[in-house]
């Protein structure tokens, strides 16, 4: 009897226990992201490629996109994952607004981008990058500095602005 008496809170206590790890491990992993550029020898000297690791779907006009930025590519394609499953493929222009089903999506995903450049060299890069959804200010960074907003590229320089972003524990 004793023990129907206990499930009750130790159920409890495991779901909240799970539910604050998951939310501790998007927070803490919020502006990680990464690029590897699958393919050599394409001509860097005219084709430069840029994209942010982070983003905030939240529609106040900034970095509510996510996708890639550069100059001498004539076409791109944009493949996004969560987990093993994908979620959003573009062939015209390789953006998402980080919806799925009209939801928007908060978390860590992977892309893999396809590339034409202006010298008919095909690029090929994968990685990863944060959503912040559309409640950037749910999540306190805790490195400001590894983030990468679109609105901080210069298509032609790269990393070179400060974002418009207003996050909790940003300057």
């Amino acid at each position: 009897m004793k023990q129907n008496r206990l499930f009750p809170i130790l159920f409890l206590l495991i779901g909240l226990t799970l539910f604050s790890c998951k939310k501790q491990k998007i927070e803490s992993r919020s502006c990680e992201g990464t690029m590897t550029i699958l393919t050599s020898g394409y001509n860097q000297d005219s084709v430069k490629i840029f994209i942010p690791n982070v983003f905030t779907p939240n529609f106040d006009t900034d970095n509510d996109i996510f996708g890639v930025f550069g100059t001498g590519i004539v076409s791109k394609k944009l493949t996004v994952y969560s987990g093993a499953s994908k979620i959003y493929t573009n062939d015209e222009d390789a953006f998402w607004d980080g919806q799925v089903n009209g939801k928007v999506k908060t978390g860590i995903f992977r892309y893999e981008i396809e590339l034409v450049t202006i010298h008919g060299e095909t690029v090929n890069i994968e990685g990863k990058f944060t959503s912040l959804g559309e409640n950037p200010n749910e999540f306190t960074l805790e490195n400001c500095a590894d983030c990468i907003f679109g609105d901080m590229i210069d298509s032609e320089l790269g990393a070179i602005f400060t974002t418009n972003e207003s996050l909790s524990g940003c300057p």
